[in-house]
């Protein structure tokens, strides 16, 4: 996947499992991805 955020931009190519993990890792802290 391709992934541009508002808070950090274009963050570039990364596998699904990644994008999932760094989420769900956003959302347990409460903090921007």
């Amino acid at each position: 996947m391709s992934i541009r955020t508002r808070a950090s931009g274009e963050l570039g190519t990364m596998p699904v499992d990644e994008v999932i993990e760094k989420l769900s890792d956003a959302i347990t802290n409460h903090r921007n991805f």
